[in-house]
């Protein structure tokens, strides 16, 4: 059985698209599941048989090369084992449960490229090494490693496998302690520093190579291209000539480079009439970007910043940034915003502003979709992060607004701002839950303060009828914080019928404070006894995590749920009627708040979907 996995990163080799694709070795399912060979438990005796070493895909490379680094398990014992690989990887710029240090003769550690990674999981599992098997996984060393400057250096390696602890989703400071012996391994690597002509050649030959494809856990994977490791400045003129009749991926190798006169090449290629590379120019800027106030990019990198980013380049950015509003650039705007919000001067607020009418004027109608309702539209979020810096500047918000873009800024100020409250403005912002624009209306829902005005909180239940699923989300919300009995008939219009999965959500949080939760469970449970197996959409699916989790609401302590299958569905009736029962039976504990610990109130395993489980009290329940 070949299980197909991706292992690699997020951040993609050249030719692959987002994470990398690896097929695990071939097993049958019996080897697989064969319960004889214990599974392996961090804290327990390592196999005796377990052996590792470190290889190399070459031992000298010249800066830029992407040499690949194999962590190699043997089997030398009598006996059968099993290793844990997987679930480090999505999200990440490569696989976390690998550990790799490499030091120069002094021994002084390199610096690790991305040292605040983090991952969502991934797909993974346990696999049996044979006695006499060899098994070799390719790990990217370039991705762990920042080698800048020429030398001999000695790199260790190391993978839990499943016998000892790994934390690939906790802070990535813990994940640097002490290596493991029984799983470390040891090689050594020469680095030299090309010269320009040496660059242009391993650049053509980069060029050249054929793109990753599939990798097989168990044999090595051969070198593939991958721009983002050149890093060299020696590069940078290389990268820059090959922009206009390039790859894509040409922009993510001057991304790598990480000095202002990249920063400055980067900044450039935001004005490339090819959009897919000015797109691309803009992402590897964002991680360049400072945060107001502190050295930090909105990813936490302090290197890249101090590196990157001077006063020189910050005049350039804010340059680029006002050209980018200029010509109407909404894929751009999410650039534009970061650069302005440490950029901007009191002069900016005026671009900004029209920026954000064009943009509202582009995206007039209803939005039905998480990814539409979610952002102000057009990009323009950071945008208007960016105006409460050219307020500071001197710039002067317009009382009262004469279009959408000037209204978009002053309600953005009313909620930045508690001393801004102008005469006149809870008549404005009563206006603004009746615009045409239903932006508007989200806005303003979103930033009134609370309590909120008499002339504004009276239009709430009439925005739970809206059209629109973001004021809707906003409009849930704001009921259950002003706790208006007015609007209860609405809200359970609206957890009854098909909306998305946040505006389902607000509705469920906010049922509590207005007092009908018995009476939102009870839409749920209805649900449950009569709609398919949807994994994602909370709103539409039954077994939907945030649906069934807020029925699992009731219980003391629980937190998290999963094991959904289309396979269960002839359970939910059952279930659904069990789940009635119960609130009919503890409606006014409910409506109080009470929360049931596990075998009160008759709350058994019989309550949970075959198969499903719920986090309570950071347990996995029921047992199985």
């Amino acid at each position: 059985m070949v299980v197909v996995l991706t292992v690699m990163s997020n951040i993609p080799a050249w030719g692959a698209e987002g994470d990398v694709p690896a097929t695990l070795p071939t097993q049958t399912p019996e080897a697989a599941a064969d319960t004889t060979v214990p599974e392996p438990k961090a804290g327990a005796p390592v196999p005796p048989g377990l052996r590792v070493r470190a290889e190399l895909s070459r031992d000298s490379i010249l800066l830029g090369e992407n040499p690949l680094l194999y962590y190699v398990v043997t089997n030398a014992g009598q006996q059968p084992f099993k290793i844990s690989l997987g679930g480090d990887y999505r999200g990440a710029p490569r696989a976390l449960r690998f550990i790799v240090r490499a030091t120069d003769k002094d021994g002084t550690v390199v610096e690790d490229p991305y040292p605040d990674s983090a991952c969502m999981g991934g797909l993974g599992g346990t696999f049996v090494v044979k006695p006499g098997q060899t098994f070799y996984l390719s790990v990217p060393l370039l991705r762990h490693c920042r080698f800048e400057k020429a030398g001999t250096y000695t790199i260790q390696v190391m993978h839990d496998l499943g016998w000892f602890a790994s934390r690939p989703w906790g802070d990535p400071k813990e994940r640097k302690g002490e290596f493991a012996a029984a799983v470390t391994a040891t090689a050594q690597i020469k680095v030299a520093e090309p010269t320009p002509q040496q660059a242009e050649q391993v650049l053509q030959q980069i060029l050249a190579m054929p793109p990753l494809n599939n990798q097989e856990w168990g044999k090595k994977t051969p070198e593939y291209p991958d721009l983002t490791v050149l890093r060299s400045p020696v590069y940078l003129p290389l990268l820059m000539a090959r922009v206009d009749g390039g790859l894509e991926a040409i922009i993510e190798g001057i991304g790598s480079i990480e000095t202002p006169e990249a920063t400055t090449a980067l900044l450039k290629v935001l004005g490339h009439k090819d959009a897919a590379k000015a797109q691309a120019a803009a992402q590897c800027l964002l991680i360049r970007i400072p945060t107001e106030g502190t050295p930090y990019t909105h990813w936490g990198n302090e290197r890249t910043v101090q590196r990157c980013w001077d006063r020189t380049v910050a005049d350039q950015a804010r340059t680029a940034a006002q050209t980018i509003l200029t010509h109407v650039s909404e894929p751009l705007y999410t650039v534009a915003g970061h650069i302005l919000a440490v950029t901007a001067e009191k002069d900016d607020l005026a671009w900004i502003v029209k920026a954000v009418d064009q943009a509202l004027a582009n995206h007039p109608g209803a939005r039905n979709s998480d990814q539409d309702y979610l952002d102000a539209p057009g990009d323009t979020n950071s945008l208007l992060i960016a105006t409460q810096r050219c307020i500071k500047s001197g710039a002067a918000v317009t009382t009262p607004p004469n279009n959408p873009g000037e209204v978009v800024v002053y309600l953005t100020h009313l909620g930045a701002n508690a001393s801004f409250r102008p005469p006149g403005w809870e008549a404005a912002c009563a206006s603004f839950l009746a615009h045409k624009h239903p932006y508007v209306r989200q806005l303003a829902l979103h930033t009134l303060p609370s309590p909120m005005p008499e002339a504004c909180r009276k239009a709430l239940p009439s925005l739970l009828a809206d059209d629109d699923e973001g004021v809707l989300m906003e409009a849930c919300t704001r009921a259950g914080q002003e706790k208006d009995a007015a609007c209860r008939p609405g809200l359970l219009k609206v957890l009854g019928a098909p909306h998305g999965s946040f505006v389902v959500g607000n509705a469920q949080q906010a049922s509590v404070p207005l007092g009908i939760y018995p009476e939102a469970l009870e839409i749920a449970a209805d649900r449950l006894s009569r709609t398919h197996y949807d994994p994602h959409a909370q709103g539409t699916g039954a077994t939907s995590i945030g649906t069934w989790m807020f029925l699992m609401s009731v219980v003391e302590g629980a937190t998290g749920s999963g094991g959904f299958s289309e396979h269960q569905e002839k359970d939910f009736p059952a279930i659904a009627r069990r789940w009635k029962e119960f609130i009919a039976a503890h409606r006014e504990a409910l409506r109080e708040g009470k929360k049931f610990p596990l075998g009160e109130g008759g709350i058994t395993p019989a309550f949970v979907p075959t198969g499903a489980d719920c986090t309570v009290h950071g347990k996995s329940w029921p047992e199985r």
